[in-house]
Parts: C-alpha cells; structure tokens; sequence
C-alpha cells in the first residue's frame, strides 16, 4: 500500500483500500432505494407554496466572479450555479466546509473519518481531482494529492461567498475544472469601509476555535487581516479501540489594495495554512480495516498573488497576475516510517478584457510551471524518492453576448503540455427569458479536461514505468436548466439535467505484461453520467425561509458498474427563523445508499460493499442582546447518527459548540 497515507490515500475512489463501520460486509449489494425523506420533504414544500404567500424578496442579485471572468450576473448563467453568502453561511452554523456543502445539489461527500481526516468532494459523479477549487481566484489543489484538494480544515469563519459552478469549467479556468468549480471567497466587500471582528467558541471532544479579523480602508488603500485557530481532541476513526484522533488548525491571510491613480490599481494577498492531524493504521494481516495506531500528519500551506490591473479606458481593462503556491505534508506513520512531500505551482497571467455596449470579449495567456518531490525510505517495492516537474502554456478567448433578456457567452482554451502536448477545451453557455411566464431558460456545452498527476504520470516507485502516451482525461457534457423566478414571488426554483461522457479515464495501476511491470494507461470507453438537480427557497414570511435542494446522480464506469462513492439520491431541507435579535436554522440532510471497496486479507482480497444511506440534522441558533455582540450556538449531527462515508472508517458523531461574536 502506499505510504503517504492519508493524504494520497483516497485519490482515487475505485483504486484505493479504505475501510470503517459496524456494519456487516456486504458484497456487490445495491438496491436503489429513493429515500423517503426526499418524497416528504417535496411534498411538504409544494403544500406550503400552494397554501401561503409572502411579499419579501430576496438580495438584489451580484455578479458572478467564476461562471465568467466577464461581467455576469448570477441569474444570467447558462452553466449550474450555486451560491451561499456570508450570512447565510454564519445562519447555518456549520463547523466546517464538508457540513456546509452537504446536501448542496450535484456534491457528495467523503470524510475519511471525523473532523479533520481526509475529506473529498466529488460533483456530478465526477472524481475528487475533477473540481477545481479557487480561494480568491487563485488555484487550490495540491500537486501532492493527485491534484485533489482536502476539505478538512477550511476555517468558516474567513469566507465571505462561495460559488459552486457545476459542468466542465476548462474552458475558462484550465485542468481540475473538468466536473466544476468551487470558488471560496474570503475577500470583504468592497463598500465595507472598516471592520474589527473577534469570536470564540468551545465544544465537545474539548474543541475550541478563536477568529479574528481586522479591515481599514480609504478611498484609496485597504487592508484586511485575519486569523483562526482550532484545536480538537477529536474522535476514534476506526470501529474497534478508543484512541482518540485530534487535530490542530492554524490559518492567516493577508489582502491589500492601492489605488495608484485613477488608472493603476495593485493588489496583494498572501495565506498561510498548517494542519496536524491524527490517523489510524490499516490492520492487513486479520481485519483489513483501520485499526488504532499512534500516526501523526502534519501539512502546511502557502500561497501568495500580486495583481496590477491597468484601465486606460473605460472599455477597456487588462491585468497582469502572479500567483504561487506550495504545500508540505509530513506523514509519521508506524509501519512506513517518515514521508514528505512538497508541491509547488508558479503562474503568470495576462488578461485583457474589452467591452462595447451588448458585447464582451476576452484574451489571456499564462504560463504555469508545477513541482513535485517525494522523500520516502526505499523498501521491497523499490525507491519512491522522487523530484519532477512539468510546465504548462495557455491561451484563452472568451465572447459574452448580452441582450435585454438573453445571454449567450462563448469560451475556447488552448493548453500546451510540457509532458503530453496540446489539448482543447471549450464551453457554450446561454440563458434567456421566456416572453409571457417568468421563467428563464439555460442551455450550456462543454469540454472539460484534467491532466495526469505526477503519480499517475511518474508513478510511486522506479519499479514503476511512466508512461509518456498518457493523454490528460476529457469530459464532454451537456446541462439544461429553467429557473421560476419573479420579482414580487417568494418562491424560487431552478432545475437541472446534464449528461457527461468521460473518455480516457486513467487507470494509474495497471500491469503490462509487455513491460513486465505496473504503469498507467488510458481506459478505453466512456464513463456515463446522468442526473437531474432541483433547488429553491421559499419566503413564507418576513421571519420565515425554507431552502432545499435535491439530486439524483448516476455515474457508470465503461464496463458497466456503478461507480464507487456516488450517492445515487441525495439532497437537503433548511429552515431559517430569523428575528431582529435571534436567528434560528435547522437542516436536515440527506445521502443516500452507495459503493465501497474493501480489501480482506485473505481472497478474494477486493470486494464491493455497500454503504447504507444516512440522514443527519443540524441546528444553530443566534442571539444579539447588543448590535456589537451574538452569541451562537452550534449542532451538526444532531441525533448523534452512527454513519460512514468511507468504508471502515466512523463518520463524526455528534458535534455541539457554543460562542461568542463581536463585530464593529
């Protein structure tokens, strides 16, 4: 097994060992089951839209920073979008990212045990690496993970937005856009003048977290500062013993803005990360599952981005970027002994963009250059220790029409490969409104791609044989969508249905009888997804929103089984009471049955599972007895439900936390 367990461990769903629960093995078992939940959730909420009325509306619309790097509403997008606010976020009262994105339409999720293990997102029957995610605009996956980001530790508290763009985003954002995007947004808005925030909180399992964040600024400077901190003596991941896994979570940022004129602006912005976090052995010789052992993991994380933006007129606006980023994980395991791994990826990037009346266009270039060392102790599979780098070229247009009730934008990116050449990928995207209802239609085309990853490409061991014919992986997909929405309706509505095809999925463990050793190769066929996405709210009254969201995904590989860790059903209902004092939220979320692998030490040595579907509540609630204070407190699992998302491995059980805010 490989040794840089946890953090290349599940990289690969349907290539992995993973293990946890008390549940009996099941072998090849799946019934599809529509969980019951779902059917009395959208029962209750077409009885409460069809038996009350509200006259409150929802936020005026913002534009959108990821669907487009054009100017672009967020209704106006022809490709899925989702988007949660800073106050929404804060209403929520999730304690940490996975728990805020559960339930969310096209995302399932995948905790490798309790808080602060190893958490992957997938998207629309997608792989983990296949989402790309941006904090501020700047790439966040890491190198060192098969080009994956973890989930785990991302502190709530920094994030002002986030936008979830659903379907092949490679056109604009380039590799690891290939099912979408997540985009973390941590950047104040612009009108907020000056801010000094301060909170704490403490919970079971002796957790704690501070925040703090400062915020000046003028009509010509700005700076914002923050930093968090969180601590918890955790739970046991694995379903025999009592040792208990902690972890540590320390972050920082730092963002600046100059106005040098009315012409030349400068940002810079700067982030800082470290994690250490505990995790249990694999018992290979009796159980296959994981097992206590005193394994520790520490990670740290580095990026940093200066912008010059330079508008000569008013049509016209161009910027040049450079962005770097690095991470470092150190992994203490009893078995393999000491591992480090390092990544580290460079970009430099130009943007022009040109707007006259109705219409839109955009160039940019970048040049991308991406890092690689593994330092581990040679043992029977041979040497693993390892230095490679690959660098990449990118050309990219973008085109937006926009009429009175009609958008239509087109995209085209041109990537050259230092390690396998040029690849294309493209996107049409279109929406409009119908002319008599209050309706809007959306249409959007796409090709996404993603590149090998270093261990894909160059393998683990020297025993292993890199492959130089290995061409990146490529989606092609479609989505259909209509949206219900009217300015003095409290009701909203969106549904989506896509399709994707993805061809040359990489198989990185594959013998080749010819070479007479394991390399990676392209799959022939294609891996089939489908589904349909349905969100909404509705306002009942000026204290009272309902919020829900539901999706049925059906992701099969080319030879016909379904894929592993794909909920076929899943999805969520939120209530939001909201007084001018006290806010409450309650959620309640739904995933429903789905595959795992599990590897017994004895043959036949791989077998399907199935992992049960699970439904899980949270409740937070609010208090300001003055403008300056709240105070909060915080519920995830509510009934403390027994679950696993990863096989062998115990979900989080039952979270609860108490705090104060202070913000002026």
């Amino acid at each position: 097994m490989p040794r840089l367990q946890p953090h290349f461990q599940a990289q690969r769903s349907d290539r992995i060992a993973d293990s946890v629960g008390d549940r009996a093995l099941a072998p090849r078992t799946y019934r599809d089951r529509r969980p019951n939940l779902m059917q009395t959730a959208t029962l209750l909420m077409l009885g409460l839209i069809l038996n009350h009325s509200a006259s409150s509306r929802e936020p005026v619309e913002q534009l959108t920073v990821t669907a487009s790097r054009l100017p672009m509403a967020t209704h106006e997008s022809g490709a899925a979008l989702t988007v949660l606010y800073r106050d929404d976020i804060r209403a929520q009262g999730a304690q940490t990212l996975a728990d805020l994105l559960l339930g969310l339409p096209g995302i399932s999720v995948s905790r490798q045990g309790p808080s602060g293990a190893l958490t992957q997102i997938r998207m629309r029957g997608a792989e983990a690496n296949h989402v790309l995610v941006l904090i501020d605009g700047v790439e966040a996956n890491d190198v060192t993970q098969g080009g994956e980001f973890n989930f785990a530790h991302f502190p709530i508290h920094q994030i002002e937005r986030i936008e979830i763009v659903r379907g092949p985003q490679s056109a604009i954002w380039g590799s690891d856009a290939l099912a979408g995007v997540i985009h973390i947004v941590t950047l104040t808005p612009e009108e907020t003048l000056n801010r000094l925030e301060m909170s704490a909180s403490y919970g079971n399992h002796d957790s704690g977290e501070w925040h703090g964040q400062f915020l000046k600024s003028n009509d010509r400077h700005r700076i914002d500062v923050s930093a968090s901190f969180s601590q918890s003596d955790g739970e046991n991941i694995s379903r025999t013993g009592s040792e208990k896994d902690g972890e540590r979570h320390t972050a920082a940022r730092i963002s600046t803005r100059s106005r040098l004129n009315d012409r030349w602006t400068f940002n810079l912005q700067a982030r800082r990360s470290a994690d250490q976090v505990d995790f249990d052995a694999i018992d290979w010789f009796s159980t296959g599952l994981p097992t206590d052992a005193d394994n520790e993991s520490e990670s740290q994380f580095w990026f940093t981005s200066g912008a010059l933006r330079h508008s000569p007129t008013d049509r016209f606006e161009q910027s040049l970027t450079f962005d770097a980023s690095k991470t470092k994980h150190r992994n203490q395991d009893q078995d393999y002994g000491l591992t480090k791994t390092s990544g580290e990826k460079r970009r430099i990037h130009w943007i022009g963009q040109y707007e006259i009346e109705a219409h839109g266009l955009l160039a940019s270039i970048e040049d991308e250059t991406d890092r690689f060392e593994l330092s581990a102790p040679v043992d029977f599979f041979g040497d693993p220790n390892q230095a490679q780098q690959i660098r990449q070229r990118s050309a990219t247009l973008e085109y937006l029409f926009r009429g009175q009730a009609m958008l239509m934008g087109l995209s085209a990116r041109r990537d050259h490969n230092s390690a396998f050449g040029h690849v294309m990928s493209y996107q049409w995207q279109s929406s409009f409104d119908l002319p008599t209802l209050p309706l809007r239609l959306s249409a959007a085309v796409g090709q996404g791609i993603k590149n090998p990853s270093f261990v894909e490409r160059f393998g683990y061991y020297d025993s292993f044989v890199g492959n130089p014919a290995l061409n990146p992986e490529t989606s092609r997909s479609w989505d259909l969508g209509f949206a219900y929405r009217e300015d003095d309706s409290p009701i909203r509505v969106s549904v989506h249905l896509y399709g994707a095809n993805l061809e040359d999925e990489i198989n990185g463990f594959s013998f080749s009888p010819e070479l007479n050793a394991f390399t990676a190769k392209n799959e022939s066929g294609s891996s089939r997804r489908r589904g349909v996405e349905l969100e909404g709210s509705f306002t009942q009254s000026q204290h009272l929103t309902w919020r829900w969201g539901y999706q049925y995904a059906k992701s099969v590989s080319p030879s016909g089984e379904i894929e592993l860790r794909r909920p076929r059903h899943s999805g969520q209902v939120r209530m939001n009471l909201n007084f001018d004092r006290w806010n409450l939220s309650l959620a309640v979320k739904r995933t429903g049955e789905q595959r795992d692998l599990y590897y017994p030490p004895s043959p036949p040595y791989q077998l399907e599972v199935a992992l049960p579907g699970f439904t899980v509540a949270s409740l937070a609630g609010s208090f300001r007895p003055h403008p300056d204070w709240e105070i909060f407190l915080r519920t995830d699992n509510l009934l403390d439900h027994a679950f696993e998302e990863v096989f062998g491995y115990k979900a989080p059980g039952r979270k609860v936390s108490a705090g104060i805010r202070w913000v002026r």
